[in-house]
């Protein structure tokens, strides 16, 4: 396990010299809500290695505010509603293919892998029903995201992406969100 993951974290490190360029994007969003998750800010960074023009290696890392709210129905008992706030954190990685589109544009897919972290527990108690809980245990991610970058110059431009995560056995596991922000390349 321990040489796995220092010859993971050499090959990682070591794709740098071998790149033609990478890129940094700073991207504010907002999520669109999917069943028990409400709209909310979301925040990204990405760091790509590009190997050629048109594939590199996304590695990202994005906070949702994470708030949530759970509608229900228990017999004899009637309707409930919680709302509660459970930030949470994911960090992936996965390819990025990427297109010219016109001068100084670019549009670009990215496929990502990834995990959860700084979620926790939601427990409750409802009387005459008992305990309540849901799971918000770190739990690992798919994710797409699709996007259009526009350069200004050799090294800063624009950047906009629409992202969907797949997050396992949560309650409220599909997450859409879009965003704009700063990108830089070098």
């Amino acid at each position: 396990m321990k040489k796995g993951l220092i010859l993971g974290l050499a090959l990682l490190f070591s794709m740098g010299l071998f790149a033609q360029s990478s890129s940094f994007s700073i991207m504010p969003g907002y999520q669109f809500s999917s069943g028990e998750a409400e709209d909310g800010f979301v925040v990204g960074a990405d760091y790509v290695y590009y190997f050629t023009d048109g594939i590199g290696l996304h590695i990202g890392y994005t906070y949702n505010e994470g708030n949530f709210e759970y509608d229900g129905y228990i017999p004899y008992f009637g309707h409930y509603t919680f709302e509660f706030d459970n930030d949470f954190n994911i960090i992936e990685v996965g390819p990025e293919f990427v297109g010219d589109l016109g001068s100084g544009g670019q549009i670009y897919g990215q496929l990502n892998a990834g995990m959860t972290f700084g979620g926790s527990d939601f427990h409750v108690y409802i009387p005459y029903y008992g305990n309540y809980h849901a799971d918000w245990d770190n739990e690992w991610t798919l994710g797409a995201a699709l996007g259009y970058r526009y350069f200004f110059n050799d090294s800063v431009g624009i950047a906009l992406q629409g992202t969907y995560h797949y997050i396992d056995n949560w309650e409220a596991d599909n997450f859409w969100d879009a965003r704009v922000g700063i990108t830089f390349k070098f």
